[in-house]
């Protein structure tokens, strides 16, 4: 999840950073229907976004999904998000009772461990998250993780990863969920990827897949997933 702040607007995007997804579009709308119900349970019932972005094509009655979230819904984006007015932001909390809190810390502080066993993984997610703001430099990373550029290097290497490497896996995976799961033009995924033309993203997703984006449309999900392994 990102949560990203500009005129006035926020957006919430909700992302997927496991490895090896390629097909998404069953959980793109579940998704943005959880982060509704999450914010008017903290906002209150007569909450309502501004709009609804979905990574995924628009499914056979999209007027259902207009009427649930009582804005637009566009399909076919790049990311899955709620938009809603800033000033939401400064509402404040509803209480949280305290063994609930402590809860919560302890589970948090057991997910930390987690991360810090599986490194890679926890970079992943963080690149996915750089990747929709459009900043993915090592120094931006390693910033965001509290460390200086050589520390997150070093801790790579421990694991035998390159921070190259994990950033085109990232952009390999959003860039065949895309394919697969919107109608969204060539060029369009290309700038979703961070990638100056077409041409150059073509040439990156041959060598990621064997396939030019035209031809890994074509392809049926089930036959495209199977021909990378």
């Amino acid at each position: 999840m990102c949560l990203t702040v500009s005129g006035g607007y926020v957006r919430f995007v909700w992302a997927i950073a496991e490895h090896g997804i390629s097909s998404t579009s069953h959980i793109q709308l579940a998704a943005m229907t959880i982060a509704f119900n999450f914010m008017q349970d903290l906002c209150g019932t007569t909450w309502l976004p501004a709009a609804v972005t979905v990574a995924s094509r628009s499914p056979a009655n999209p007027q259902s999904c207009h009427r649930f979230f009582r804005a637009p819904v566009r399909f076919n984006s790049d990311e899955s998000a709620m938009i809603f007015e800033q000033r939401c932001l400064s509402r404040p909390l509803p209480p949280v009772d305290p063994q609930t809190r402590q809860r919560i810390e302890t589970e948090m502080r057991a997910r930390q461990a987690v991360v810090a066993v599986n490194f890679p993984d926890a970079l992943r997610m963080v690149l996915r998250k750089k990747l929709l703001i459009g900043d993915c430099s090592m120094d931006s990373a390693a910033r965001l993780l509290g460390m200086h550029r050589r520390t997150l290097d070093r801790r790579l290497q421990r694991h035998g990863v390159h921070y190259s490497e994990l950033l085109e896996g990232v952009q390999a995976d959003l860039a065949r969920q895309l394919l697969t799961d919107t109608k969204m033009p060539v060029q369009q995924v290309a700038e979703a990827m961070r990638f100056s033309n077409a041409a150059n993203f073509a040439t990156a997703f041959r060598r990621w897949t064997g396939a030019t984006p035209s031809e890994y449309r074509r392809r049926p999900p089930v036959f495209a997933a199977s021909a990378e392994r």
